[in-house]
Formats: C-alpha cells, sequence, structure tokens
C-alpha cells in the first residue's frame, strides 16, 4: 500500500501511485502498463496484473536529468500474506534517471511476493536500476522485469539477491530500436538451503546493439542458485556486440550451482562471447594471504568478500554500495 506520508517526491520526476495517476497521467501510461512484461505466457505476471490496483510509477520528462535517485522501498510488514508489488518507469526523450527497487521486512514468518516491474526508455534515455532483494529466510520471493529500449538509449542494472527461502528473478531486455546499449550485472549471495534462480534474456532485435552481463553467485551451506541466461541475436540485427559472463563459488560441498549461458545468433556480422565457471576458493590464493600473516579464516573471509564486492561496486549509489558492502562482509565473516 503507497504511503504518502512517508513519501518524498523531488522536482523533475512524476512518483506516484499508479492508480491515482489514471486520471492525469492515463494517456502516457497507456502504451507501457502491461505491455512489456507478458502476462499471457507467465502465470506470476499474470496474478500481479490482475491484482492491479496499487503500484508505483516514475515518470521523469524528456531531457529532464534527476540527479538524486528514485527509492522504491517495499516493506513486508506482516507474515502468511501475499503481496503484489508493481513499478512502472517511463524515462522520456533524452532523460536520465536512477532507480533503487529495494524489497525489505519487518518480521520473521514466511509470506510471497509477487513483484512485476516495466521499464520503458525513450530514445537516448537513460536509466540506472538497482534492485535489491533482502528480505527474511521465511519468505518467497517471485519477481518479473521487462526493459524496451528506443533508439540510443541506455540500460544500466546490478540485481542483489539476498534473502528468501525460495526466490526467483526473470529479466527481459528488448533492444527495440538501433544502437541501444544495456549492462546487466548480478550477485546471488546465499546459505543454508536458500534457493536463488535467475533467468534473462537480451533479445538484440536492431543492429548496432551492445550489451555486457556479469552474474555472480556465492553458494554457502546446502543451498542452490540457478542461472540461466540467454542472448538473442535476430535476423537483421547486424554489428551486434555482446558478453555474457557466469561466475560461480561455491563455499561448502553441499552447495550447489547451475548455470547456462546461452547464445542464439541469426545475424551473421557480430561480435558475442559467453562463459562460465564454478569452482572453490583457490588454495594458492589462500596460501599467499596466510604467508603473508593472515589465519585460514581471515584469508577466505576476504577472498569472498572480494569476489562478490566486484558486482557491489558498480552500484551508483554511495550510500546503499556501502550498506551492502557491510552486508556481503557481515556474510563472509563467518566461522569455517
Amino acid at each position: 500500500m503507497y504511503a504518502p506520508q512517508l513519501s518524498f517526491n523531488q522536482t523533475g520526476v512524476v512518483v506516484a501511485n499508479i492508480g491515482s495517476s489514471l486520471a492525469e497521467h492515463g494517456r502516457a501510461l497507456e502504451p507501457h502498463l502491461g505491455r512489456h512484461a507478458p502476462f499471457d505466457v507467465n502465470v506470476f505476471a499474470a496474478l500481479n496484473t490482475a491484482f492491479l490496483g496499487d503500484g508505483a510509477l516514475v515518470m521523469v520528462p524528456g531531457n529532464a536529468s534527476v540527479a538524486a535517485p528514485v527509492h522504491l522501498l517495499f516493506i513486508a510488514t506482516q507474515p502468511d500474506t501475499v503481496s503484489y508489488p508493481r513499478c512502472l518507469v517511463v524515462g522520456g526523450t533524452g532523460s536520465a534517471v536512477t532507480v533503487i527497487e529495494d524489497y525489505v521486512v519487518l518480521q520473521e514468518g514466511a509470506y510471497f511476493t509477487n513483484a512485476v516491474t516495466e521499464i520503458a526508455a525513450a530514445d537516448n534515455a537513460t536509466v540506472k536500476h538497482v534492485r535489491v532483494q533482502r528480505e527474511n529466510g521465511a519468505a518467497f520471493h517471485i519477481a518479473n522485469c521487462a526493459v524496451s529500449l528506443a533508439h540510443a538509449s541506455r540500460y544500466q542494472a546490478v540485481s542483489v539477491s539476498l534473502g528468501a527461502r525460495i526466490s526467483r528473478y526473470d529479466l527481459n531486455v528488448l533492444q527495440a530500436a538501433e544502437g541501444t546499449e544495456c549492462s546487466v550485472d548480478g550477485l546471488a549471495l546465499i546459505t543454508d538451503r536458500q534457493l536463488a534462480d535467475t533467468h534473462s534474456m537480451i533479445d538484440h532485435a536492431h543492429p548496432h546493439g551492445v550489451s555486457r552481463q556479469l552474474h555472480k553467485c556465492i553458494a554457502d551451506g546446502a543451498s542452490h542458485a540457478v542461472f540461466n541466461g540467454k542472448i538473442m541475436v535476430r535476423h537483421g540485427a547486424q554489428r551486434t556486440d555482446s558478453s555474457q559472463s557466469s561466475r560461480n563459488l561455491l563455499l561448502t560441498a553441499k552447495a550447489r550451482v547451475d548455470t547456462k549461458p546461452q547464445l542464439e545468433i541469426f545475424a551473421d556480422d557480430v561480435k558475442c562471447a559467453h562463459g562460465a565457471t564454478v569452482g572453490q576458493l583457490d588454495a594458492e590464493e589462500v596460501f599467499y594471504l596466510r604467508s603473508r600473516g593472515l589465519s585460514e579464516l581471515t584469508a577466505r573471509n576476504l577472498l569472498t568478500y572480494a569476489f562478490g564486492a566486484e558486482i557491489i561496486d558498480r552500484i551508483p549509489v554511495a550510500t546503499l554500495k556501502h550498506t551492502l558492502e557491510q552486508t556481503v562482509l557481515a556474510h563472509t565473516n563467518r566461522p569455517l
């Protein structure tokens, strides 16, 4: 439920409740709301759309550059409930905005979050999107994000998954015109019996598109991480430049990571690459740090922290970056 008394709306951007904005902004919303996240093939997106009524709207006028980030905070306050958060971000021609989509919790019981986010960037627009999922260990979190990029627009995303007993994040980026750029980075840091499932699709439908993707998983305890990333280069999408990397760290013998990077290329003048690694901490690196006076615990924790901090460091908001760095550091600072 939208809490206007706890919200602050900065100059140069519309941040409002979707339902109450229909009268004033209905014409601008109509081409985007429910148009990018396909609810006809995804049951969770269909459920979210069916219960649509109270969502977050972020609209940036053409040529406006919003200096401060827009922080959308979704707070779970009651156990044994289901919530359907909805976000719509529309960046006008030549605009620039940073949006933080943050999921937190105030209680310990089980609950279910089913979220859908739609992002539309017009010509030459820039959208920076930081998504943080830090719900409790009993929660269930399913989320879908669909992004549409117009001519020469740019999308930069960092997703961090820390919480939930079972979580899944589906990200679909459509490069719907020439000359678009997208950078998609992700980190899943899980332990105990958590399951973190990440699926992505970057669809190059037009020429001269650029995409970069780096996804990392750190699996501890008996946790299970899944990454399935697909890059599609369609007929006619010549001069596409795309790369994808999945890097995964197992901290125990019981932890598991399933990774599947994919390329589907139907054009002949492209530059595309992908790769995946799954392994444990390098014994030589641990030995080197121990030879410099560090204990084995400190050496292992330092290497684990550095592995995850590469993604955290790409977050464009300094205060959030510091908070998540401390979270990762606290997670890695544990006994063997």
